[in-house]
């Protein structure tokens, strides 16, 4: 095969965190003014992989130019029913909550051995 039409396939590494962080979309739109050339060519789901909006994320809305060209166009939406106020990679959260659930799994633990306690009672007396 021809060396010339061998094509070369890109390694993409995954993202282990956030390039920039924004608290207000303002603060993203000032960011996205200055760097409108970088950001356009990406895609939507790289850009959110990217870049971190409390409480929104990017996508694209496909518009109509008056001269009849299709244009993308980077919008926020507004993300629903989730709370992102400290980003989806908050590992102190997750300790936190992964904390949390060890208690409460050693509490039911505890309770069904009360449980199981007083039901082998109840059966010796039956029986007994």
């Amino acid at each position: 095969m021809n060396e010339n039409l061998q094509t070369q396939i890109k390694i993409i590494e995954p993202v282990q965190e956030y390039l920039k962080m924004f608290e207000t979309v303002g603060d993203f739109n000032k960011y996205y003014h200055k760097h409108k050339e970088e950001l356009d060519v990406q895609t939507t789901h790289m850009l959110n992989k990217k870049y971190f909006i409390n409480g929104y994320r990017l996508t694209r809305r496909s518009i109509r130019t008056p001269d009849g060209q299709a244009k993308n166009e980077l919008q926020v939406k507004k993300v629903k029913g989730k709370d992102t106020s400290q980003g989806s990679h908050d590992s102190e959260g997750l300790v936190q909550r992964i904390n949390e659930l060890e208690s409460i799994v050693e509490q039911l633990k505890t309770a069904f051995e009360n449980v199981d306690s007083v039901l082998q009672q109840v059966v010796k007396h039956i029986n007994g």
